[in-house]
């Protein structure tokens, strides 16, 4: 398939960017989640955002998750509208890592490609801490990497089972340096995972923040779907956790950063 023009996008990249001032930034999350009930956060959404009615009076984690599936729908039928196909199909895969490069290289586009290959890295730097801490083999580590990354595979399977204290300047000069060492931190002195999985995400905010930049193509209008894919993510936890009635806190700190 030939790659269409960048000004062909031009009607696309003006919609998202139009939509893009609905998209809910993390301060307001955070507002909802400490709002003295349910209905009175979720107000705040449905008043700054782009988000029906129902989400008012949702009441159980049932009907969160009906809401979150209806806006999943609303979302892909948007992207199928501006993208095309290529493109499209990395949109829908873009949350699996073993499949992302092959199709990104299909796209054509450098930000497609480089997206996939860190996509590919975090996979693997997620295999690495979550084998390391289980103590695994190598063998089954290496079962689990992929290739294609901007960190080589061999990295990670010679370093596997040092001492955690030798894994610090295992990445600390990569693009990865921050979330590596705040999450080797959280597993070694917290046991807990949140943190990686939390940096993880917020890794992939700054390179959709990379798209705004961009005048005319398709970048902005994928980011657009990921952000919003991301915030319908977000506001599931804040109000089945609230349903749930866990700790503020507990899902605060899971909240990741936002596009806007």
């Amino acid at each position: 398939m030939s790659r269409r023009s960048r000004l062909d996008y031009a009607f696309a990249v003006g919609r998202v960017r139009a939509l893009e001032r609905y998209l809910l930034p993390r301060r307001l999350l955070l507002e909802a989640l400490e709002t003295p009930d349910l209905a009175s956060g979720l107000k705040l959404a449905y008043d700054a955002g782009l988000w029906p009615e129902e989400i008012i009076r949702v009441k159980t984690p049932e009907d969160v998750d009906d809401l979150a599936r209806q806006e999943l729908v609303k979302l892909n039928k948007l992207m199928t509208e501006l993208l095309e196909p290529d493109i499209l199909y990395f949109f829908r895969q873009a949350d699996h890592p073993e499949a992302v490069l092959n199709l990104a290289q299909k796209t054509g586009y450098s930000f497609f490609i480089d997206y996939a290959r860190h996509i590919i890295d975090l996979a693997n730097i997620r295999a690495f801490l979550r084998f390391h801490y289980r103590g695994s083999s190598k063998e089954e580590l290496g079962e689990r990497l992929l290739s294609g990354g901007f960190v080589a595979c061999e990295i990670f399977s010679q370093n596997f089972g040092l001492p955690w204290s030798d894994l610090h300047p295992l990445l600390a000069k990569t693009d990865y340096g921050h979330l590596w060492e705040k999450s080797l931190l959280a597993v070694t002195e917290e046991n807990t995972f949140v943190v990686l999985d939390r940096e993880t995400e917020n890794f992939l905010t700054g390179l959709w923040r990379q798209s705004k930049k961009i005048v005319f193509g398709p970048e902005p209008v994928f980011v657009y779907g990921m952000a919003r894919k991301r915030e319908i993510q977000l506001m599931r936890l804040i109000s089945i956790g609230r349903i749930l009635r866990l700790p503020s806190e507990y899902i605060a700190q899971r909240l990741s950063e936002t596009y806007v």
